[in-house]
């Protein structure tokens, strides 16, 4: 690989090899002296590092297993912890729909917290990666 530069003199294109960097060469076109520029080596190019996913499995079912049990649906908060926002979103609208509903229903709506219960079990048994797709640990 060649560096290229410009002499200072006349602008005409001059190449020369990386080990004459730092050294004089004489321009073909008008004779003048150039100091071959030193050129930085190029950085060694890194593949991306695959970021770690938002948490771990363990944690994901933890929490998923203890909050559905606990708060009646629970409200999708393991959901947010693994960055699957819009799942969350979901299941918490539901489960204070359901617990607010309660009141008036006689307890007929609780059949809504029953089913997002269900279904953040079932997200615990089932899904193994975070909102961006990275597999949990």
């Amino acid at each position: 690989m060649q560096i290229t530069f410009s002499c200072s003199t006349c602008g005409n294109q001059l190449s020369a090899y990386p080990h004459q960097q730092g050294t004089a060469v004489v321009c073909p076109q008008c004779q003048s002296q150039q100091v071959v520029p030193l050129v930085p080596p190029s950085p060694a190019v890194m593949p991306p590092a695959i970021p770690a996913a938002a948490c771990d499995r363990q944690t994901y079912v933890l929490v998923g297993i203890l909050t559905a049990v606990l708060l009646g649906g629970g409200f999708g908060v393991h959901n947010f912890i693994a960055g699957r926002t819009s799942t969350a979103v979901t299941q918490a609208v539901l489960c204070a729909v359901g617990l607010l509903l309660i009141f008036c229903t006689l307890g007929l709506s609780y059949l809504i917290n029953l089913a997002v219960m269900v279904w953040a079990i079932v997200d615990v048994c089932t899904v193994t990666t975070d909102g961006q797709g990275r597999k949990m640990a």
